[in-house]
């Protein structure tokens, strides 16, 4: 049985978003990007789950997930196919999770960033597409940082950059890597479950709070 908390409103000055599963569904554009990859290289085509069962840690390490230690020499090849095709369609079947718009507009006058182990140059793409980009004071993805999720610098360089502090800032994600990147970073964690990484998992490594959907925000941050 999942267990789904509530508690008091917080005072919160910076809210930081995972992208992926927590903001878009970006499934079907990314498996696209992964089979046409995969075709060219003349390699078995894959399915939708087991793309999103392996992403969350950058598109270099999804590529070789799906590759496996059989194929591991055609990496690079697949990597920049993956790239290319990826660059024109990074958005044809993706779409906001449900309620983002909405939770955007209501914390708007909070700082709200994106951190992220996805390319930054198709975030910013999709983010300008749908013309939420607004809502954000800073993007990263991969490449901002030479470390990335689940070690805590990232956050820490993010909360530093907008002059908050860890105590009035929360990090929204879906998958194993957003809370412990929070945990390191001691920040409270708010997830929501999405097919990433099963909810028993997550519920192991106790999160903040356990959300249905993203719009329950709402409920906790004044």
């Amino acid at each position: 049985m999942h267990v789904y908390l509530s508690g008091v409103k917080m005072t919160i000055d910076l809210i930081v978003f995972d992208f992926d599963g927590t903001l878009f569904d970006t499934s079907e554009d990314i498996t696209k990007a992964m089979n046409f990859a995969l075709n060219k290289a003349g390699l078995p085509l894959t399915n939708r789950t087991k793309v999103w069962n392996s992403t969350g840690d950058g598109t270099s390490l999804l590529i070789k997930r799906i590759l496996g230690k059989n194929n591991k020499n055609l990496h690079d090849t697949v990597l920049n196919d993956f790239i290319e095709y990826h660059s024109l369609h990074y958005a044809d079947y993706t779409k906001p999770m449900k309620g983002v718009t909405d939770v955007l507009e209501r914390f708007k006058t909070k700082k709200m960033v994106i951190l992220s182990n996805k390319y930054k140059e198709f975030i910013d793409k999709i983010l300008k597409k749908f013309e939420i980009d607004k809502y954000f004071s800073a993007v990263y993805g991969k490449e901002s940082f030479s470390k990335s999720k689940p070690h805590p610098y990232p956050l820490l360089y993010t909360i530093k950059k907008m002059k908050v502090t860890t105590q009035k800032t929360i990090f929204v994600g879906d998958s194993l890597n957003d809370v412990l990147i929070s945990k390191n970073a001691n920040v409270k964690c708010f997830i929501i479950p999405s097919c990433v990484t099963p909810i028993e998992k997550i519920e192991e490594l106790k999160p903040y709070k356990i959300l249905k959907n993203i719009k329950e925000l709402v409920n906790f941050i004044k």
